[in-house]
């Protein structure tokens, strides 16, 4: 909406002195030609003119309306500077959180599942003191086969949050999306994913 009122003020403030030029123009011609050809065709006489010429109110109407164009474009040009310094800095800020690790990633499930393996890798029955005999069952495969798997996906998933904040980091929203929403879909009702998801949307919005 900012931006919007600056674009309208710069082109109105162009307008008005468009206006006052013309306006200008017509008055310096109705004095003479002499005055005319100077106004048009000499830098400064414009100015020249309005000062000899003081006591015509129309001559300090068209000189006002200049000077009011002149504002009104330059306080549009200021405001639409603002926004688009504001936006910068908006793409410059990361998705979630802030601080010096603007994209905090739990690594706990991932860490926990790295080391699950590596304990239960030792035989059980040499923690307990007592040996194998031919009669205990070996233990099951699959418990093995589910900690991989777990271990697995929440590598994957940690891979994948990376990829959408490096991809948002250079500001290409729509992969930096794709990649928080596939996150999520590895683990869902995740917050990390959720929130990068939500801010990334925004980003996407404003631009």
């Amino acid at each position: 909406m900012i931006g919007i009122i600056g674009v309208v003020f710069f082109f109105l403030g162009i307008l008005l002195i468009v206006i006052a030029g013309i306006w200008g123009t017509v008055l310096a011609f109705q004095e003479n030609v002499v005055w005319g050809l100077l106004y048009l065709l000499v830098p400064f006489a414009a100015l020249v003119f309005v000062v000899k010429k003081w006591s015509k109110k129309a001559v300090r109407n068209s000189f006002f309306l200049g000077i009011l164009g002149l504002i009104s474009m330059t306080s549009g040009f200021v405001i639409s500077s603002f926004r688009l310094n504001s936006l910068a800095e908006r793409q410059e800020q990361a998705p979630i959180g802030s601080g010096d690790q603007p994209f905090p990633i739990d690594d706990s499930d991932a860490e926990q599942s790295a080391e699950t393996p590596a304990a239960d890798s030792a035989d059980p029955t040499v923690q307990s003191g007592e040996s194998n005999s031919p009669a205990d069952p070996a233990p099951p495969e699959t418990t093995t086969d589910s900690q991989t798997a777990e271990a697995t996906s929440a590598d994957d998933y940690h891979n994948t949050m990376m990829l959408g904040y490096e991809a948002y980091g250079e500001g290409n929203y729509q992969t930096a999306l794709t990649n928080f929403e596939q996150a999520l879909e590895m683990k869902p009702g995740d917050q990390l994913a959720i929130e990068a998801i939500a801010n990334t949307e925004s980003a996407i919005a404003a631009n």
